[in-house]
């Protein structure tokens, strides 16, 4: 359990984190939640005297404060000083990865131009 979200399920997972299926006890909601591990984030060097982590928070920053409708809500950010996680509660989209979505938009751009000629 992190906060008050209850782990469902793993949906993915990467070099510096694991997105899980949440449900939040409050509301039944159901969330992605992003886990990165700071330890990891910090030792990655990215570039001018900068971590991964540096990056991560400077990122987190602008999108806290975005709202539009083609970026992801983001609706809570948990980084406990004491703990080794940084989480990242976003909406649980259900229509497959943005890797895949650009795949199948490639796909049928590619095979419309193929018909076009």
């Amino acid at each position: 359990m992190i906060n008050q979200y209850v782990i469902i399920s793993t949906l993915g997972k990467g070099s510096f984190a694991t997105v899980l299926l949440c449900k939040d006890t409050k509301t039944s909601e159901q969330f992605a939640i992003k886990k990165m591990n700071k330890k990891a984030l910090k030792q990655k060097k990215a570039g001018a005297g900068k971590t991964a982590y540096d990056c991560v928070v400077e990122e987190l920053k602008v999108l806290a404060r975005l709202d539009h409708p083609n970026i992801i809500y983001l609706k809570e950010i948990i980084d406990d000083p004491k703990k080794d996680h940084i989480y990242l509660v976003t909406l649980w989209l259900t229509k497959g990865t943005l890797g895949d979505l650009v795949v199948k938009k490639n796909s049928i751009f590619e095979a419309h131009n193929k018909l076009c000629k």
